[in-house]
């Protein structure tokens, strides 16, 4: 029994250790989202655009209102 009562007061400290750590993840993301969505967003638009078929609906397109 003693020995449950030791291990309960080491879980003790490690409780309030735990509300720390909560602290840390709200802080990161706020930096993280603002350079990671600018830098992903702004490559992957401006490659859909250049490998979409827009391309290839142009040509068709220019001939439909030459006639």
């Amino acid at each position: 029994m003693h020995y449950n009562i030791s291990s309960t007061l080491e879980q003790m400290p490690e409780i309030p250790m735990q509300p720390s750590q909560p602290e840390i993840p709200p802080n990161m993301p706020q930096p993280v989202r603002e350079p990671k969505p600018d830098m992903p967003v702004q490559p992957n638009k401006p490659e859909i655009t250049q490998v979409p078929s827009r391309p290839e609906v142009q040509p068709p397109v220019e001939p439909v209102p030459g006639k």
